[in-house]
């Protein structure tokens, strides 16, 4: 045993004898090797190795009812004001627990009694869930966590049942109320009993209690008291309640729920991918050219298929877009980033469009009859011949992925989403184009092809400026002017305020977009795309402010917040990569999603302005169908 002691550390000692000062009881240790009241080196001190008697050890006849005491050193005493080693002792709590409760029947629980609230109320009002319970028998505070159960409104003085509990024989003894050890013990019991009514790889006759959850179909087993839930989502096909099924136990959940998958009608369908030509994906990821979609049925974010949305209307204006601009390709079964997550389970959803009631079958000639009627029956028959669907191999994850190859329309009028929407396709985006915007698009378009085929009565400037007035005239106009309020000091922009050239007519395709001086910078549709636009033009104006950027204070968000997140979005820190300073990203505060806060004199937009030494009123913002970006 060492002669000195180390400050915040556990020693073990033995029980010497019991002793009073000052009317208190104290516990006289001795050290365990030298049976010593005193460390080495202090045989004339007067001091003694002792810890204060707790509340229940007040009763006892002597301290010989423990084998040994494990104490923690809280300090040292001093001697003529000057600190000694001579260790001042207190009672470890987590072994005093030990020796209290550790043999204790898990079971069998404890009546403790309520003393108060950890916290008394938490900020909703609510009170808190952990309470501070009091052992009778020793006097020994507790705290409990009543956490997610019915009744949490206890009173000062009521009787509470709570168990001593460890979750494995190395962990340390706690503390929890009767409800959480009811659970505790339910899932030891379906660690034990769902294999044995759910064998692993075999099937199992349930039946369907519920179709309500979004997510999942809860079923019944007579064995089984709870519920047991399986995915909506392998088939497109739902059970009727009562309805008798057979399912697949694939695995358990740490929890013991087994993990199901349905069988027979209501099985998922996976197309083979075997033999298929490689994937291979562009370099750069997405671009003009180059569109990535992770499903063929499911909308960006949603849980649920729905064939309407996804193909009907996000794929099929990427295409149109794509036609009316340069071609390309949509990969269908790649994300954002670049990620293979693949389709091959897809095939079951063909026939959940509400406005086809054909029969699809779930494989590849299925999903390529059901692309081709959709994008037909939205943007014409004559665009049949423009659109190539090609099925490849990830060889390295095995998914499907769909190549939709799009030709561009080389005809003389444009293809249109539902005969009436037109869309082009700028910097990676599909966008439409509405008003005097469509109007230019038009007429650029036919005299660029009237240039391909070489004829000699292409449309002069005069004529082509009265051919957009004309179109403008008879197309839906959705740009207005707006009126901003005086504190704003960035001013909105329209056609009648900023001069725009005709090589901008696919970048004001955009909802809504900046303009620096007067002159059109770029287009944007939400704030982080505006702040993108305004980030380039900065990065223009004065490169070495820019690459310092990252480093100034009042630019650093908290916990490095990228300037791109959003509602917990993120715009794909690729679109503007090139602007970025040399930490890789420029650390500012969160996008606030008020556009009067994002502008205001305080705003983020205003500050970074002024921080490179330009004015507010030296931007305006293009508006589209309302106040602000769109």
């Amino acid at each position: 045993m060492p002669t000195t002691y180390e400050k915040g550390k556990i020693y073990k000692f033995a029980f010497s004898r019991i002793a009073f000062w000052n009317d208190e009881r104290y516990i006289v240790l001795k050290e365990m090797d030298t049976e010593q009241e005193k460390p080495g080196g202090y045989a004339a001190s007067p001091w003694v190795l002792r810890v204060k008697a707790l509340p229940f050890q007040e009763k006892w006849d002597n301290g010989e009812e423990w084998s040994h005491y494990d104490c923690l050193v809280t300090g040292f005493m001093k001697d003529c004001g000057f600190e000694t080693t001579f260790p001042q002792l207190v009672q470890e709590r987590k072994s005093v627990d030990e020796k209290l409760y550790g043999n204790a029947d898990f079971d069998a629980p404890l009546s403790f009694f309520v003393t108060d609230t950890s916290g008394a109320f938490a900020p909703d009002g609510t009170q808190m869930s952990r309470w501070r319970v009091r052992d009778p028998k020793t006097n020994f505070f507790h705290y409990i966590n009543f956490a997610n159960e019915e009744n949490t409104a206890f009173t000062l003085g009521q009787v509470v049942d709570v168990h001593p509990y460890r979750d494995n024989p190395e962990d340390t003894l706690h503390f929890i109320s009767s409800a959480t050890y009811g659970k505790i013990q339910a899932k030891q019991r379906r660690i034990q009993n769902m294999p044995v009514v759910f064998p692993l790889g075999c099937e199992v006759d349930c039946k369907v209690l519920s179709i309500d959850d979004p997510r999942f179909v809860m079923l019944s087993h007579p064995q089984i008291p709870e519920a047991i839930r399986i995915q909506k989502l392998p088939s497109a096909l739902l059970p009727s309640i009562g309805e008798t099924v057979r399912v697949k136990c694939t695995g358990f959940t740490a929890t013991g729920w087994p993990i199901l998958a349905w069988t027979g009608v209501f099985a998922e369908t996976t197309i083979p991918v075997e033999n298929l030509p490689v994937l291979v994906l562009p370099e750069g990821g997405e671009s003009k050219v180059v569109e990535y979609k992770s499903s063929l049925v499911y909308p960006a974010g949603g849980t649920l298929p729905d064939v309407d949305k996804q193909l009907g209307q996000v794929i099929v204006r990427t295409a149109a877009s794509m036609m009316n601009s340069e071609g390309g390709s949509i990969f269908v079964g790649v994300e954002n980033d670049g990620t293979v997550c693949g389709i091959e389970k897809e095939g079951s959803f063909l026939m959940t469009d509400s406005e086809d009631e054909k029969k699809y079958p779930p494989d590849f000639d299925g999903m390529q009859l059901k692309i081709n009627n959709i994008f037909k029956k939205k943007l014409g028959d004559s665009v049949g011949s423009l659109v190539e669907i090609l099925p490849r191999q990830n060889p390295e994850s095995n998914h499907l992925v769909l190549e939709i190859k799009v030709r561009a329309n080389e005809t003389d009028i444009p293809a249109y989403v539902n005969g009436r929407d037109l869309y082009v396709r700028y910097s990676g985006q599909t966008q439409l184009l509405v008003g005097e915007q469509a109007a230019r698009f038009i007429v650029d378009r036919l005299r660029r092809l009237d240039g391909k085929r070489n004829k000699t009565m292409a449309l002069s400037d005069d004529a082509a400026d009265k051919l957009i007035k004309k179109i403008s005239d008879i197309l839906p106009v959705q740009t207005h002017d707006h009126v901003v309020k005086d504190e704003l000091p960035i001013i909105p922009a329209s056609n009648t305020t900023v001069p725009f050239e005709r090589h901008h007519v696919d970048a004001l395709s955009g909802f809504s977009g900046l303009a620096y001086d007067n002159m059109f910078v770029g287009s944007a549709k939400s704030w982080p795309d505006l702040l993108v636009e305004l980030l380039k033009q900065l990065a223009l104006i004065d490169p070495v402010k820019f690459e310092a950027l990252p480093d100034e204070k009042d630019f650093k968000g908290r916990g490095g917040r990228q300037i791109f997140a959003r509602k917990g979005a993120r715009t794909r820190l690729r679109d503007a990569s090139e602007y970025l300073g040399p930490n890789g990203d420029i650390r500012v505060d969160r996008l606030d999603g008020n556009k009067e806060n994002f502008l205001k004199d305080s705003g983020l937009f205003v500050r970074l302005v002024r921080h490179f030494g330009l004015k507010p009123e030296q931007f305006r913002i293009w508006t589209g169908k309302k106040y602000g970006i769109g």
